[in-house]
């Protein structure tokens, strides 16, 4: 359950970086929420599936790659009529639908209100890579290796072709330095699951003085795992690792109903990834007509950029509630006509 908690408190900290909330507070989150994803994701991976490939890889295909392809082409399919609606500022063409959905099945691009499905390719990438490769510490362990000792150098491999990667001139397509961090993470998340089994790493001490540093750092440094780069991603990935840390902790120790309701969330993370952004348009759309605006703002993205400053709260919100209350509709629909 703990493990939905932190999706939970990860997609809602998601939500709130888009909604144009204080710069300090969205750096803070930034620092490690998508990272932490990642993380969970390795946590959650099973070792049987390391003899059984086939079976891992077609789960991701169904889980990751279609769900990118179906949301995408949902939303493309109403492109113009978002147009015609204020939510986007441009129309396609004939042969702008044919770029998009090329750009759709290679999962290099999507639609702008699809803009959080990056994670969804990223994690594909980082899910099928990390695979081969603990695959490949296991066989290597079997010879009397340490796991531990191999699977942080694994860890570091990925950082340190993050790092190359993100240097050089050279591009390679969809393999890019923020795919091998998401690997390292993923790796990372996989490694806690194995020490997990013989220590406890839950320390709430430990996990307080890890979330001090996490509001500290923003005032020194700053970055996310899209836009990082040079040196900068050894920072970045060591400094991720305290609001990881204090994630785990925090969610093994919530009780009661905000632990329900964060699981609750968690379990429905790719519906306030898909909707969110939509979900900003109402609450835009509602505030234009109150502050008598032109309705073309409503094309301004994510969020309007001028309103009054509490308003990151109203978006964050929406941004959440909004999903929900669309998944449970959805729900009751297939429940009533098609059960």
């Amino acid at each position: 359950m703990h493990l939905s908690i932190i999706k939970g408190i990860c997609i809602t900290l998601m939500v709130i970086g888009h909604t144009g909330c204080p710069e300090y507070l969205g750096n803070v989150i930034y620092s490690f929420h998508m990272p932490c994803f990642f993380v969970v994701s390795g946590y959650l991976f099973k070792e049987k599936y390391i003899l059984d490939k086939m079976n891992f890889l077609k789960r991701r295909i169904k889980g990751l790659y279609w769900e990118f392809i179906k949301w995408s082409l949902f939303f493309l399919l109403f492109h113009n009529a978002f147009y015609l609606i204020h939510f986007y500022n441009t129309t396609y063409s004939g042969n702008d639908y044919v770029n998009q959905i090329f750009k759709i099945l290679t999962m290099t691009g999507t639609e702008q209100l699809l803009g959080g499905f990056w994670f969804l390719k990223d994690l594909l990438y980082a899910s099928i890579i990390s695979l081969f490769s603990i695959w490949g510490v296991q066989k290597f362990c079997r010879k009397g290796r340490s796991l531990v000792i191999t699977l942080v150098l694994t860890i570091s491999f990925y950082v340190l072709l993050a790092y190359i990667l993100s240097t050089v001139s050279f591009k390679i397509p969809t393999i890019s330095s923020e795919i091998m961090l998401a690997t390292a993470y993923f790796i990372l998340g996989y490694f806690m699951q194995q020490s997990s089994r013989t220590t406890n790493l839950f320390n709430l001490p430990l996990a307080v003085f890890a979330s001090i540093v996490v509001f500290l750092a923003p005032a020194y440094y700053h970055g996310t795992i899209n836009n990082v780069t040079g040196l900068n991603i050894f920072l970045f990935f060591f400094s991720s690792l305290f609001g990881i840390y204090s994630m785990f902790v925090f969610a093994a120790y919530l009780k009661g109903r905000l632990s329900l309701f964060l699981d609750y969330i968690g379990e429905r993370t790719l519906y306030i990834l898909a909707i969110h952004f939509a979900a900003f348009k109402l609450v835009s759309f509602v505030y234009i007509l109150i502050a008598d605006r032109s309705i073309e703002q409503l094309a301004e993205f994510p969020v309007l950029k001028e309103t009054n400053c509490w308003m990151w709260l109203i978006y964050s919100l929406i941004g959440v509630l909004t999903p929900i209350i669309a998944w449970r509709f959805v729900q009751s629909f297939k429940r009533d006509y098609f059960i």
